[in-house]
């Protein structure tokens, strides 16, 4: 007997429920993994959090620099203010706030950027955030990648704020053409010793956690973020966590697709 199945053969399960699609997706994914796109996490280039009143929070760059025709995402989450915040760096490289969200009642508010570098990033130099009004609590982080394009790159993004302990479950990306990087944060009003878990079925690879830490649980602000390259275009589930936060705490959830193509030498 011929075969018209092409590929893995895995084994069969007879359920009487019904499956929830994330479920369906990993099982099919350890059959048949998802083909990674051409983008490519280089380093975390540096973290900073404090609860000291101020406007602003820098990174200063590591040994290695960043490279010219890379980008760095920048993920930002800090006292409530009404607009968001901005980034700079010592080089003068643009950085496009993508997306700012505050949570539903208003204590805090998260925001991520990307920078195409067209001028190299030098040991020393510094990556700084200026928030709109002074505030107490603040948390950034600053990743590299390579590979994305460097004009019109945002393709998708969504966010939404929740007290549940699954926040990205109902915020999809649906990405518009092949080939992109995918990458998202979860901010919560919570310390960073609190436990946190990623998606494994959705399949994310997770980034450095910064957050702060002493006094009241809700005084502080955790950034949980993570990335991964896909090769298709697709409907991704938001990145999502599993926090021992109690539920009445809340979460922003912000993700973004980026288009990815040669970088610029």
């Amino acid at each position: 007997m011929h075969s018209f199945f092409q590929g893995a053969i895995g084994k069969v399960a007879i359920y009487d429920y019904e499956l929830p699609a994330v479920t369906v997706r990993n099982h099919y994914q350890i059959i048949v993994p998802p083909v990674v796109g051409s983008s490519s996490f280089i380093k975390n280039v540096g973290s900073a959090s404090n609860k000291s009143s101020g406007t602003t929070l820098s990174v200063t760059v590591p040994n290695n620099g960043v490279s010219a025709g890379n980008t760095l995402i920048v993920k930002v989450a800090h006292e409530y203010t009404v607009s968001g915040p901005t980034v700079i760096d010592s080089k003068g490289n643009i950085y496009t706030r993508d997306q700012t969200s505050p949570n539903g009642s208003t204590t805090m508010r998260a925001s991520i950027f990307s920078a195409p570098i067209n001028a190299a990033l030098e040991p020393g130099d510094t990556i700084l955030l200026t928030i709109p009004v002074s505030v107490g609590t603040k948390a950034m982080c600053v990743d590299e990648f390579s590979g994305l394009i460097f004009t019109s790159n945002l393709d998708q993004k969504n966010n939404t704020s929740s007290t549940s302990t699954t926040p990205g479950g109902t915020i999809p990306i649906t990405t518009t053409q092949a080939d992109e990087l995918l990458t998202g944060f979860v901010a919560v009003n919570g310390p960073s010793e609190e436990a946190y878990t990623e998606d494994s079925l959705a399949q994310w690879t997770g980034l450095t956690r910064v957050g702060t830490t002493g006094g009241a649980a809700t005084t502080n602000i955790t950034l949980n973020s993570a990335y991964k390259s896909v090769a298709m275009a697709l409907k991704a589930s938001s990145l999502t966590s599993c926090h021992d936060a109690p539920p009445s705490v809340e979460r922003i959830n912000l993700t973004g697709a980026l288009a990815v193509g040669k970088s610029i030498q």
